[in-house]
């Protein structure tokens, strides 16, 4: 999974969240379009998503997850008859 964690102080961020999920390491190449420094972390197959999501959004200097939980995606459409609302 995904992990962006603020540069300044990032080995700090790593060795938290790797605390939290064993394995986690920097990802190598650029920084994210944020300034931001990549992690990739296994997601252990029995882990409970939505308790991972507030642990990992508790440590200081996570940025954000790419665990999207909860969301309800709607598309809208428009066109020459009118728009239509997919989903939701």
């Amino acid at each position: 999974m995904p992990i962006e964690v603020v540069a300044f102080g990032w080995r700090t961020t790593l060795a938290l969240v790797a605390k939290l999920l064993p394995g986690a390491q920097r990802r190598d190449g650029p920084l994210s379009d944020n300034g931001g420094v990549l992690v990739d972390a296994p997601l252990p197959p029995s882990a409970d998503l939505h308790l991972l999501d507030r642990a990992l959004k508790a440590i200081s200097g996570v940025v954000d997850h790419g665990l999207f939980l909860d969301l309800k995606p709607i598309v809208v459409v428009g066109g020459a008859t009118g728009v239509r609302v997919i989903g939701g």
